[in-house]
């Protein structure tokens, strides 16, 4: 029953809810379901309400049911457990997931609004049971429960929307939310004041009807918003969303056409649509951090390999830089003991060029390292630059060739020099070996693989160079980038890099 109300069995008054004050006016005292005792002396007499009211709303909410306490008791229970469950569930998982839910304040999402909307829904759903009033007979109580579970629903569904589709501060999601959350406080500012009699309920009215079409404008915008990003942009989690919306809108149409008296009826569905669409909202909440573990396990697999590649690399500078320093070392004490000045001229000219040998390899590792400028046109160019500095000062003609798909994602530093290492060694056992005249290098990168071919028109490097020790460290080398080296050595010398990109 709505408000204060008195209950007569013919002239006899047997019920009485709620009290005026000393003005004649009413007193809020909530809003409840009520067990009336019609007494033994009923049959054949007129039961009246006199409601009293000081603003619009007025009247009985829900069906007047006659019977014994026993059978009232055991229809409420029969009607109402199955929703007051729903309610329940629907509180504890909102509750969980506001404990489960850690993060910064201050942050986009530092509370979980699927929490909010899971617990205001529950709350709302329980609120509409009779169950309720039987359990815990508080009406002021309970009408303050809904109105907050009122006021929450659009701020958590808002935030949903927001936190999950829209994850950015400032957006149109963003300040929807920002100002139901300002309306909610409004609503209960209001209420409060109302219960304490410092405003009437018709501003109270007033204020719930504002808050339903706020409600139903907000749900038509998500709708809306949500429909274009599922059928232009085929986001996938916001036609889940979509779906789960479904169930609330047809169940709110037939709860509206039985309340228009088009439909017999006598249950209402919307609790069970609200358990489904709270249902997917935790299977989007679910497939997103499914998606974001996934993505966390490929990240750290990608810097555990990240990781393995720089000590790689450093072993490799330790190595290359650390032999051609001791060199560097031993020729220059070489050329102080010796003291012949020829002696001390050819030690120069030794250091000269390990030392210029040190500048290549420091060159190779810091473009190596620079993943900016180190795509697979610029290691084409790389090997070509090699190539010539190697050869042509040594009378040896060199023709490099490529053929590179721009669009290929950047190679990493740790394939970079390591194809810069097998070319360098593949030269220089053309130049120690093969006695060779000519020498053609081809470079092909394409989605499928990636293909380096050095062929020369020498004698070859041997059966004994193939086949022992002395490429192993080339072969090593493609191993590590997952690649297979083939090498040729009969009439000249084809060595083969063949790779997956």
């Amino acid at each position: 029953m709505l408000l204060t109300f008195e209950t007569f069995l013919d002239d006899q008054l047997i019920y009485k809810f709620g009290k005026l004050t000393a003005m004649g006016e009413g007193k809020f005292s909530g809003i409840s379901s009520h067990l009336i005792h019609l007494g033994d002396d009923y049959r054949g007499k007129m039961v009246t309400f006199k409601v009293f009211s000081d603003y619009a709303n007025i009247g009985i909410r829900g069906k007047v049911v006659y019977g014994s306490r026993s059978a009232l008791l055991e229809n409420i229970i029969k009607n109402d457990f199955s929703r007051f469950i729903i309610g329940l569930f629907l509180i504890l998982i909102g509750v969980l997931d506001l404990l489960v839910y850690r993060t910064n304040f201050g942050r986009v999402g530092s509370v979980s609004m699927f929490g909010i909307l899971a617990v205001s829904m529950g709350l709302y759903t329980t609120n509409l049971t009779a169950l309720k009033d039987l359990i815990f007979h508080a009406p002021v109580f309970w009408f303050n429960v809904y109105i907050v579970a009122m006021s929450l629903i659009p701020v958590g569904a808002t935030g949903f929307v927001w936190q999950t589709f829209r994850p950015v501060k400032g957006n149109i999601f963003h300040r929807i939310w920002q100002f139901q959350l300002g309306y909610a406080c409004i609503c209960q500012v209001i209420f409060l004041l109302i219960l304490h009699s410092f405003l009437p309920m018709t501003v109270g009215s007033w204020t719930l009807n504002i808050l339903r079409l706020l409600l139903l404008v907000q749900m038509g915008l998500i709708t809306g918003v949500c429909m274009v990003d599922f059928f232009i942009k085929k986001e996938k989690l916001v036609g889940i969303y979509l779906c789960g919306f479904v169930p609330i809108i047809l169940c709110g149409v037939h709860d509206a056409l039985v309340g228009l008296g088009k439909l017999e009826s006598s249950s209402s569905f919307v609790p069970l649509a609200l358990l489904v669409f709270i249902l997917t909202l935790e299977c989007i909440k679910r497939l997103q951090n499914i998606e974001i573990h996934n993505t966390l396990e490929i990240y750290a697999r990608q810097l555990e390999k990240r990781s393995n590649e720089k000590i790689e690399l450093l072993k490799d500078l330790h190595d290359g830089l650390g032999g051609l320093v001791t060199n560097i070392k031993f020729l220059s004490q070489m050329g102080l003991n010796n003291p012949s000045e020829e002696g001390m001229r050819q030690s120069l000219i030794s250091v000269s060029e390990l030392s210029n040998d040190c500048m290549v390899e420091i060159g190779s590792f810091m473009q190596s390292l620079d993943e900016n400028e180190a795509d697979w046109l610029v290691l084409a160019q790389t090997l070509s630059h090699i190539g010539e500095k190697m050869l042509t000062p040594l009378g040896l003609s060199f023709v490099f060739r490529k053929n590179v798909d721009e669009t290929m994602p950047e190679p990493d530093g740790f394939l970079f020099l390591n194809i810069l290492k097998i070319f360098k060694e593949a030269l220089a056992n053309i130049i120690k070996h093969a006695e060779a005249e000519h020498v053609d290098a081809e470079f092909h990168v394409t989605e499928e693989k990636a293909v380096m071919v050095i062929q020369d028109d020498g004698q070859g490097f041997g059966d004994d160079i193939v086949k022992g020790h002395g490429l192993a460290n080339m072969r090593t080398r493609a191993a590590k980038i997952g690649g297979s080296l083939l090498i040729e050595s009969k009439a000249g010398t084809c060595v083969t890099l063949l790779f997956k990109p």
